[in-house]
């Protein structure tokens, strides 16, 4: 007797089978399984961007690892593609999702959000294959990013990394405005620096590094 048994969920299951002898006694059996699915690895713990600049644009990777045997295919979703799904997706389906997002026209009151966006968002995994995923994040204004991650193996298990990122503008200041010299002679020429009593001095009193220049 040759039976083919094929699960779409994971877990154990089992499966009654009847069989008829012709001018004789039915005879049943029973299938039991123990049925699971790839497993993907993540070598992150947590999505941490830590402290960041407003209006910027920062990379991290995600390094994931299929470490069964099996073919594995998985999909990464934030909040944006969160409708994503195994039944819509193909190979080519997130990237095409994608660009047509980027094409439509952002409302006025969504230009100053901040935006989390990953690459690819679907991806086929062969038997202990390693794959990298990209996840960008575009600050606009000065916040606090708390989000999220979902990483779903089909037939497997999803896996959830929070995303952390603290967004700051750098706060610096100048010790005066105005500087007094006095009488000066004309054709002459006065420093006005360090050792100056008018010294000009710019102080970074925030978190990150300032650059500046002056006309």
């Amino acid at each position: 007797i040759e039976v083919v048994v094929k699960s779409r969920r994971v877990g154990e299951h089992r499966a009654h089978f009847v069989g008829t002898i012709e001018d004789g006694s039915p005879f049943s059996f029973e299938i039991l399984g123990h049925f699971i699915g790839p497993r993907i690895q993540i070598n992150e713990k947590n999505v941490e961007f830590g402290l960041v600049k407003a209006k910027g644009k920062y990379n991290f990777t995600l390094n994931l690892e299929n470490t069964t045997d099996i073919e594995a295919e998985v999909l990464i979703k934030t909040l944006k593609n969160k409708k994503l799904t195994f039944d819509t997706v193909n190979p080519g389906y997130a990237e095409l999702l994608h660009d047509l997002e980027e094409m439509e026209a952002v409302p006025e009151k969504d230009k100053d959000k901040t935006k989390i966006s990953i690459a690819p968002e679907y991806k086929k995994l062969l038997p202990h294959e390693t794959a990298t995923v990209l996840i960008t994040l575009q600050t606009s204004k000065q916040e606090t990013v708390e989000d999220y991650v979902e990483v779903d193996t089909k037939y497997g298990e999803t896996q959830y990394l929070a995303v952390y990122a603290e967004v700051q503008k750098p706060h610096v200041h100048l010790n005066q405005s105005l500087v007094e010299l006095g009488v000066t002679y004309a054709g002459l020429q006065y420093r006005v620096d360090e050792k100056h009593k008018h010294a000009l001095v710019l102080t970074n009193s925030g978190n990150l590094d300032a650059h500046f220049e002056v006309e």
